[in-house]
């Protein structure tokens, strides 16, 4: 065996220069996709096995809504829990990259909110009932929805993030979720379940509206077939 000099190896070694991680100016924004399910308790019984459990309820929301642009939203949730009656005021804001924007209120006083979200440009959308799990899976926050009159929706965020390795890692464990969870590319919508009740309501308003004959029309106009994620 030859001799070697380890004092030279070993500085050799520690001056060795770690990668650079390279920072971009602008976050790239958080995103979030969601598909149908057949089944909730299913799908979450799945979960279970697959991923981290964080939290879960049952609620009664008051869902409002401020568009920011075509189809940007903000909301504010106002959540009765079913089991414990306690009411809270809950903003999900993250398609509004401001931060100003994104606070807009002292959390302390959230509950006098409640009485002004008219005044802060925000109109109440719709009421739902819904049961939620919320789970964690690698870089991934992962939800179910059981939304009464609405359906069973898988909902999966990747997070904000400055590095661009982060975020192609995150899409990485994005397509495996959904493999392992046996959803089609197909079915998957880019958006979150919010927005998506969001949409769809507001197209079964104006599909309605197409129904109601005029005066002096003859014909009926034709029902519109676009489907949930031709609207994304």
């Amino acid at each position: 065996m030859s001799d070697f000099d380890l004092s030279r190896l070993l500085e050799t070694l520690s001056g060795r220069k770690k990668p650079v991680v390279h920072e971009l100016k602008w976050k790239i924004p958080e995103s979030r996709s969601s598909a149908p399910l057949e089944d909730a308790e299913t799908a979450v019984a799945q979960l279970r096995k697959l991923c981290a459990f964080k939290s879960g309820g049952e609620y009664y929301d008051s869902v409002y809504t401020k568009e920011y642009g075509d189809g940007v939203f903000a909301y504010f949730l106002v959540r009765t829990d079913k089991r414990t009656e306690k009411e809270t005021l809950v903003f999900d804001g993250y398609m509004v990259q401001e931060e100003d924007e994104k606070l807009g209120f002292d959390l302390e006083t959230g509950f006098e909110m409640m009485k002004n979200l008219a005044s802060m440009g925000y109109k109440q959308e719709f009421a739902r009932e819904v049961t939620e799990w919320h789970f964690s899976y690698h870089l991934l926050s992962v939800s179910v929805f059981d939304i009464v009159d609405f359906g069973a929706f898988v909902q999966v965020s990747m997070p904000a993030t400055k590095i661009e390795g982060t975020r192609r890692l995150a899409e990485k464990s994005l397509d495996a979720f959904f493999a392992k969870m046996k959803v089609q590319k197909r079915d998957i919508i880019p958006t979150d379940v919010i927005t998506l009740q969001v949409m769809l309501g507001r197209q079964a308003a104006e599909d309605q509206k197409q129904k109601v004959p005029k005066i002096g029309m003859k014909t009926e106009l034709k029902k519109s077939s676009a489907d949930a994620k031709s609207l994304f």
